[in-house]
């Protein structure tokens, strides 16, 4: 543990100085073979992050789905003794993916046991949930909270998510025009750096298109209808955070009011034991005009520190928010510590 603090220290020492508090957006990529098979990786992950949360201002935690492999009572209790070390320490979201539904994780169906082991009740005893779109349903769901003296808000967003779905995030994020907006949902970017596209490509793998969803009521969107009917109309969005495809990618897109949207995927499911623990820390500058993404994983307490897992995102030219009706001086910091 002091060897990994250490590191880590380090590494925060070498960024770059600024005045005023910075803070650190933790993700979390697919789970499913953690807990399926190595459920440690996933407890040194979450037990990680609790541990340095002063140290990093940790805000909020966003994880990608595929939090199970098989949707099965085993896994969930897996994934909910990990998630619980994060219980009234840090606050964090839950986004389902394809093999969080169906039986044995075969998403042919939108029946989950997810609310039974993440229930609706504590979700919304949370102090920073704002809201859910079903009462009974954490697919969709989303996150209020203030740092680095900016509003903000993470929306969850089921994977493959059905037209209502994207009706209700258009009217949260509408909503809430007054704070930086970050969604996060499973299926989005390929790992060729490409939105999801299943008009360019009809068979793209792991498209949500050529799973069992397409036939349900309310149908599915893939990543470009995502970003048509969704991300690029709301200005206030900065950030996508997806997994579902193994690999690493960035693409940076123009909005409707011409700025740009950072989108990222990570996976790192196909590396040994499901991953290694590899997870995500986005650090945003106190000076709001930059992110810090890196990758480091608790079981092996190293970093990872080529190009494609670390590098620093552009917030300079974010459209303007509406004004908000938060009072003046309203506190930016988190009260969990």
């Amino acid at each position: 543990m002091m060897r990994h603090k250490l590191v880590l220290l380090l590494a925060l020492a070498a960024w770059p100085a600024m005045a005023g508090e910075s803070w650190t957006l933790g993700v979390i990529g697919d789970t499913q073979i953690y807990s399926a098979s190595f459920p440690e990786h996933f407890a040194q992950q979450t037990r990680w992050l609790a541990d340095h949360a002063r140290e990093l201002n940790l805000r909020f935690v966003a994880h990608l789905g595929d939090v199970t492999s098989h949707n099965n009572d085993d896994e969930w209790a897996n994934s909910r003794a990990a998630m619980a070390a994060l219980d009234g320490r840090v606050p964090y979201g839950i986004e389902l993916g394809n093999h969080d539904y169906g039986v044995d994780g075969r998403s042919e169906s939108r029946t989950t046991l997810a609310s039974r082991y993440f229930t609706t009740d504590a979700l919304r005893g949370a102090p920073h949930t704002g809201g859910l779109m079903e009462p009974d349903s954490i697919e969709n769901s989303y996150y209020l909270f203030s740092a680095g003296g900016t509003r903000w808000i993470v929306l969850c967003l089921e994977y493959a998510p059905r037209t209502w779905a994207v009706a209700w995030a258009n009217r949260v994020l509408a909503e809430h025009g007054d704070r930086r907006a970050i969604v996060v949902t499973h299926a989005y970017l390929h790992n060729s750096g490409q939105r999801q596209d299943i008009t360019k490509d009809p068979k793209q793998s792991g498209n949500p298109h050529r799973y069992g969803f397409e036939k349900l009521p309310g149908g599915l969107m893939d990543g470009e209808q995502i970003w048509n009917a969704l991300i690029r109309r709301n200005a206030n969005v900065c950030l996508v955070l997806c997994g579902h495809i193994a690999g690493v990618a960035r693409l940076t897109s123009t909005n409707d009011a011409g700025a740009p949207v950072h989108q990222l995927l990570s996976d790192f499911q196909n590396e040994p034991e499901g991953g290694y623990g590899w997870l995500r820390l986005l650090t945003f500058a106190a000076n709001g005009q930059s992110v810090q993404v890196r990758t480091w994983s608790p079981s092996l307490g190293k970093w990872r520190d080529n190009a494609l897992n670390a590098f620093t995102l552009d917030l300079s030219r974010l459209a303007p928010l509406k004004p908000s009706a938060a009072p003046a001086g309203a506190p930016t910091r988190s009260t969990l510590w």
